[in-house]
């Protein structure tokens, strides 16, 4: 049973009515499997009540239920488990009976982590403090819908600190309660919070400061990394769909989406293709992975990616950037330092040596320097009589085919462009293309042998441009 919460905008109350009351009309609307594409994004699954019982399977949509750690000397089973935090994409944390975290005794490892499978350490040998108190779970903020830090305790368990309405973030977390909404709809929503409320660490107060720490930032917080961008005044929705997953693939960045819609780029640069490197995508570059939410992969390599797109093309390392409160340098100050304008920007070592790692700052700083004009590819360098004067699919041979076809394009200019296969029901299959690409005719293979017969659909998207042909797999 959802527990209601009432809460007041101007002299309405609004009443919280949970995400199955959204399910009947938003279920393909706007758009076919709009509500389950929400289910399986990873809003859903911040905090999952298991409540002493092995949870079912497709409990999560992408990942099994995780093994469970061993804590307090205890190897532990379902039974042990009140709830479980996450298990999507990245890590999994398990809660127990009273609402408290489990950290275990010092040595333990409490944190399973999705992307290698491993478990590692969380607060190991912490709790109990020196007054006896263990970890309490305090994020229901960013965790639960309709939260109340002032309401008490979730459940009457000690360990939850505030209550909610509905665990994970849910349409009403940021539609607002949708009681009057769901009696006439006609009434908009009131509006809840936005993605910055939660993808933050610093206040507002303090300017959204960047937390810093051991070679790698904080997760959660691309709201403090866009506001201190040249994307500030951008809204989150102008490059992600929120009600589907992005690090699954499963729709979280548009179709239609590039960063050329904006950032067309010229002959000059290339259209920013680099010489060299001209498979990479925009973000491989301006959106490295220097933060950590579960694990890092490598030395200057974590697992969420950064959205401060400035990049320091000089020879700072990035412990040379870490600062104090007051952005003043200090060696386990905890935060990134600041522009006078207010503005950051990534060093080099997570630019460019989270791939390039057996150089050094050195030379990524004299590559990097002005590499859109120094190493520009020989994009657009073809006479334009050998250019083709059309956005198109233009063949598809064979087709129908088994188990292999090729997929011929055309781009009448430099584009970032993808190419993905979907089966009949829309799903995804495969990835073909996705990175900068010459203008000219190109040509990508896909191969049907680990899929079943049945039409397809090959979809091209560049730029604001995007077309779609079906062929036919046939065993």
């Amino acid at each position: 049973m959802i527990a209601m919460m009432f809460v007041t905008f101007g002299a309405i109350a609004q009443e919280y009515v949970g995400d199955s009351a959204c399910a009947g009309c938003h279920a393909n609307m706007p758009a076919d499997g709009f509500y389950q594409g929400y289910q399986d994004s990873g809003h859903p699954y911040k905090l999952t009540m298991t409540n002493g019982e092995e949870p079912a399977e497709g409990t999560w949509p992408w990942t099994e239920n995780p093994p469970l750690p061993v804590a307090w000397g205890e190897q532990l089973d379902w039974s042990n488990v009140k709830a479980v935090i996450g298990n999507y994409y990245w890590k999994a944390r398990v809660i127990d009976h009273d609402g408290f975290i489990m950290t275990g005794l010092e040595g333990e490892t409490t944190q399973w982590n999705l992307l290698n499978e491993e478990y590692s350490g969380y607060h190991s040998g912490e709790y109990p403090d020196d007054d006896g108190n263990l970890k309490p779970y305090n994020c229901g903020r960013c965790h639960t819908t309709g939260y109340d830090a002032e309401g008490g305790n979730q459940y009457d368990l000690p360990g939850f600190i505030g209550t909610w309405t509905e665990e994970g973030i849910r349409c009403e977390a940021c539609h607002g309660p949708a009681g009057d909404h769901v009696a006439d709809t006609n009434v908009a929503p009131p509006g809840g919070i936005d993605c910055a409320g939660c993808h933050y660490r610093d206040s507002e107060e303090n300017g959204h400061r960047n937390p810093w720490k051991g070679g790698f930032f904080k997760h959660h917080q691309q709201g403090e990394d866009i506001a201190h961008s040249p994307h500030d005044a951008i809204g989150c929705n102008a490059c992600h769909e929120p009600h589907r997953s992005v690090v699954y693939n499963d729709g979280g960045i548009p179709e239609d989406f590039s960063c050329s819609n904006c950032h067309p780029g010229n002959d000059d640069n290339s259209n920013y293709s680099v010489a060299g490197m001209e498979w990479l995508d925009c973000i491989d570059c301006h959106m490295p992975k220097s933060g950590k939410s579960g694990q890092v992969t490598g030395t200057f390599a974590g697992d969420v990616r950064s959205h401060m797109f400035n990049i320091n093309p000089g020879t700072s390392a990035r412990e040379d950037m870490e600062v104090d409160g007051d952005n003043v340098p200090t060696a386990g100050g905890g935060f990134w330092f600041q522009e006078e304008n207010g503005q950051m920007a990534l060093t080099l070592d997570y630019a460019c040596l989270n791939c390039h790692d057996t150089q050094d700052l050195t030379w990524a700083s004299a590559y990097a320097t002005g590499i859109h004009t120094n190493h520009a590819s020989s994009v657009g360098e073809l006479a334009s009589t050998d250019m083709p004067n059309d956005f198109d699919i233009t063949r598809i041979f064979p087709n129908p085919f088994n188990p292999t076809t090729t997929i011929e394009f055309n781009l009448e200019r430099p584009y970032v462009a993808r190419v993905n296969v979907y089966d009949a029901l829309g799903r995804m299959v495969s990835e073909l293309r996705s990175g900068p690409a010459q203008a000219g005719t190109h040509s990508v293979t896909f191969d049907g042998t680990d899929h079943a017969s049945g039409i397809y659909f090959v979809r091209l998207t560049a730029g604001g441009n995007s077309t779609m042909q079906k062929m036919m797999l046939i065993k």
